[in-house]
Formats: structure tokens, C-alpha cells, sequence
């Protein structure tokens, strides 16, 4: 009986024991990864009128049902320390590899983050750069229905999603950033007159917190470099500067207000520039600079988040100091129906018009657009907040 009893005492230790084992392995070896989905459909309506010489040139009237962004994730830890992240953008419309970092355009990022020190983590892999151009930037761009003319120059010339390293530094609520970079984006060399982007770029970032929140004043300053083309209309080796300025204001927490200054100088030649408007104006033969005001409010009313927006641009070379000048006013209204889903309708209308230098092919463009969808983001385990306001979302 006594053996009996020993010998039951061993099996029920030994299965506890393998139990134990299995939940450590478990534990150790299971992956931490979690799936998420955020997209955006939209009705559209676009009217645009070009004139020349105040006489009508050009009409356009469009409408369309598009699927916006549709941009599955996945991320998760490996431990404490190390936290990776993956997106696509299964809306892009070019799947193939790009020149410069072997990423297809659909991958928008695939990162770790190392929190090697205290206060400091270290990001390798491609990833959006928030910060780019201040706080207009930090918007996701499911967020946003209207780019400033720097966002467009920028997003079509060098892009937004970058492969290479980045440092961020977090001490008392204030943030400082530096990162190295390739330009994912490659100018096409069989265009005459086309620069191309064959060295790396290098961003220094200082983003600041103040009053619980309260004022988040955004610095930014980038530079990357641009070769020569031979051909019709040769050019020289470049840097270029981009630098940014800006501050949220949370005066309430159902209320905030974004002011962003951007300054894009561009000391190449032969560039084909694309306005918000979707019009182009002829090819820039000298140094070129774009600057940008812009300013937006979201304001939380229950369910429903009125918004507003205004933003300059202002394009010009070292001999024409204003080849053309966007003036764009935008409004509209979110609806959120669910209290704890990340879901919403949305009702958003733009108005831009363009002036360009009468030497350029058209003298204005008027561009109206009208939009009415919905946007979701399922299953985000840290959906980006600012506030109360709305989920704005980050990395654009």
C-alpha cells in the first residue's frame, strides 16, 4: 500500500512537473503577435475648372467610388525590449520592387524597436517618418482628405516610408530624434532633366510636451542629396533641405488646433512640379523653394467631430518668385455610431484654387472635391489618441 502510495505521489509530481514545464515553454517560445485592419471608402466628387487669360481652357468633372487604404498589421514583442511592427497598403497601385531599398511599394513599413537604454530605443527596418513636416505628417493619412503642396512635392520626389535607422530620445516628456535613411523613392532617369536620389538622408527631430499636453510645439530638420543627369537639360549634384515648424494646442480636451510652417528648398533643375490640384506647371530650370502654412481644428462634440482646415502654398524660383500660389480651405464632419469601436462616417469638402505665373501653361486652377465614406481601424491593441478629440492616428 505504502508503495502504492509512493508510486502515485511520483506520477502526480512528475505530471505537475511536465505541466510546469509546458506552461514555461509555452510562456517562452509562444509569439507575441497581434493583427489588426484599418481602411478607408469614399464616395467622391471632384469639379475642376482651369482658365488662361480669364477665359475657361479646361473642365473636369468626376465622381468615383475608391477604396482609399485598405492596410493590414502585425505586431507584437519578443521580449521587454525588442517590439517589432509590419504594414501594407494593399491600395498601392505598383507592387513592384523600387530602386533603392528592394522593398515593394505595398510594404509601407516592417521595423524592430530595441529600448536599448533608458530613455532610448533604437528603430531599424522601413518606417514612416512622423515628423517630416511637422504635425501635418503626424496625421495617418486615412485622416486626411487634402495635402499641402510641400506634403505633395515631398511624398512624389523622395516618399515617406524609408528604410534605414532611427534614435529617439524621451527624457520628462520631451522627445528628440535622429535617423538615417535612403530615399525610397527614385526619380525616373530616361525623363530628361531628372534628378535622381542616390545618396541617403539625414533628419534631426525635437518634439516637446508642456502643460499635460496642453502646447506640443514640432521642429524638424531633414537634408538629402540628389546626382546630376545629363541629357536636353543638364543638371548638377544637390542638397536638398526640408525644415518644419509647428504646435498643437489642446486648450480643452474636446478641442485641438494645429499650425505648421514647412520650407522645402530644392536646388535642382528640370523637375516637373505636381500641385495639390493635380495639375503641373512647367519644368523649374533654377533653385526652387515651397512653403507651406497650414493650419487645422478637430473639436469632439459626443459622437461627431467637426473639423476645419486652411493651408498656403507658395512655389517660386530664383527667377520667378511665385510660379504659382494654392490657397485651399477644407471642412467637414466624423460621425462615431460605436463607443468602443474605432469606427466612423465622415463627410469632407475642399475647395482649392491655384494661381500660377502667367508665363506657366494655365493662369488658374479651381478644384472643388466632395467626399462621404467610412474609415475603420479594427483591432489596433494602441490606437494613436491625441487627446479626446479623435483617433488621428500616426505614421502616417
Amino acid at each position: 500500500m505504502k508503495k502504492v502510495s509512493k508510486i502515485t505521489l511520483l506520477l502526480i509530481v512528475g505530471l505537475c512537473s511536465l505541466v510546469g514545464m509546458q506552461s514555461f515553454a509555452a510562456d517562452l517560445f509562444t509569439p507575441d503577435i497581434k493583427f489588426w485592419l484599418e481602411g478607408r471608402f469614399d464616395y467622391i466628387n471632384k469639379s475642376q475648372i482651369t482658365k488662361t487669360g480669364g477665359n475657361v481652357t479646361g473642365q473636369i468633372n468626376q465622381q468615383d467610388f475608391q477604396c482609399n487604404r485598405v492596410r493590414p498589421n502585425a505586431g507584437g514583442k519578443v521580449n521587454d525590449n525588442l517590439k517589432y511592427r509590419v504594414r501594407l497598403n494593399l491600395c498601392q497601385p505598383d507592387p513592384s520592387p523600387l530602386n533603392r531599398d528592394n522593398t515593394p511599394l505595398i510594404v509601407d513599413m516592417a521595423y524592430f524597436d530595441d529600448a536599448m537604454f533608458d530613455n532610448f530605443t533604437l528603430r531599424a527596418g522601413k518606417f514612416a517618418l512622423t515628423e517630416q513636416l511637422g504635425w501635418e505628417t503626424e496625421y495617418s493619412s486615412s485622416n486626411v482628405f487634402q495635402y499641402s503642396g510641400a506634403f505633395t512635392q515631398m511624398n512624389t520626389s523622395y516618399g515617406y516610408f524609408r528604410t534605414g535607422i532611427e534614435g529617439t530620445y524621451k527624457l520628462w516628456g520631451q522627445e528628440l530624434k535622429f535617423n538615417i535613411t535612403t530615399p525610397t523613392v527614385t526619380a525616373n532617369p530616361a525623363v530628361s532633366g531628372y534628378q535622381t536620389n542616390y545618396g541617403l538622408s539625414y533628419a534631426l527631430y525635437a518634439k516637446g510636451s508642456f502643460m499635460d499636453d496642453m502646447i506640443q510645439p514640432i521642429l524638424s530638420y531633414t537634408i538629402f542629396n540628389v546626382d546630376g543627369t545629363t541629357g536636353a537639360t543638364p543638371t548638377s549634384a544637390a542638397t536638398n533641405t526640408v525644415a518644419a515648424a509647428g504646435v498643437r494646442v489642446n486648450p480643452l480636451d474636446n478641442l485641438m488646433v494645429d499650425v505648421n510652417y514647412d520650407y522645402l528648398y530644392q536646388p535642382w533643375t528640370g523637375v516637373t512640379v505636381t500641385n495639390p490640384s493635380g495639375a503641373t506647371t512647367a519644368a523649374n530650370v533654377n533653385p526652387s523653394t515651397m512653403q507651406t502654412w497650414e493650419a487645422r481644428a478637430f473639436y469632439k462634440y459626443g459622437k461627431f467631430v467637426p473639423n476645419l482646415g486652411f493651408f498656403t502654398d507658395n512655389f517660386g524660383t530664383t527667377v520667378n518668385s511665385a510660379q504659382y500660389v494654392d490657397t485651399e480651405y477644407e471642412g467637414g464632419i466624423w460621425y462615431y455610431p460605436y463607443d468602443n469601436a474605432n469606427f466612423r462616417y465622415e463627410l469632407e469638402y475642399s475647395t482649392v484654387y491655384q494661381n500660377n505665373d502667367p508665363s506657366a501653361t494655365t493662369g488658374s486652377v479651381a478644384n472643388n472635391r466632395l467626399w462621404v465614406g467610412f474609415r475603420f481601424d479594427i483591432g489596433n491593441p494602441t490606437p494613436a489618441k491625441t487627446k479626446n478629440v479623435s483617433s488621428q492616428g500616426s505614421e502616417i
